[in-house]
């Protein structure tokens, strides 16, 4: 699945670096063409790129060639993995991911993860939440409002 995603990536900046910003300088042309449906607002994209490039297409053949070698080498018992974490370390992950009194989230900055009493964190999102001069309370959800003006732009 993972390998699928990063195939999938590979492909779309591929397939996006090379098209065109192309325009159409008529803007009722665009609103013939494009419907709010078409730009997956609600769902996450699957769209898949055409295979365009051979050189992208060699290197995911050989990168599931070389999993697959990997596969069949470890089935086989050629290959053994040894854990990088020691068991100590594992039945502390253990211990901290089935404590509710923490919450165990990626850092907004630099890659670290950061461990916070539930307590506290819900006590930070509320004071940042309400902070007026960031954020206000809104009568009504907007939602609607934004997709019909984003549909009579386009």
């Amino acid at each position: 699945m993972e390998l699928q995603r990063f195939y999938r990536r590979i492909r779309l900046v591929t397939h996006f670096s090379k098209v065109e910003n192309t325009r159409v300088s008529d803007p009722s042309i665009h609103r013939a063409l494009i419907s709010i449906d078409q730009f997956g607002l609600r769902n996450k994209s699957t769209y898949r790129p055409p295979s365009g490039s051979h050189a992208v297409e060699t290197f995911i053949e050989f990168v599931d060639k070389a999993f697959a070698q990997l596969r069949r080498d470890s089935d086989s018992g050629k290959l053994h993995f040894l854990p990088n974490l020691t068991n100590l370390d594992l039945q502390a992950s253990q211990i901290l991911r089935e404590d509710k009194n923490i919450i165990i989230k990626p850092a907004d900055k630099g890659g670290a993860i950061v461990v916070m009493d539930r307590t506290d964190y819900i006590k930070e999102a509320y004071r940042q939440l309400g902070d007026n001069t960031v954020y206000i309370k809104l009568s009504k959800d907007p939602t609607n409002d934004i997709r019909d003006d984003i549909s009579s732009i386009l």
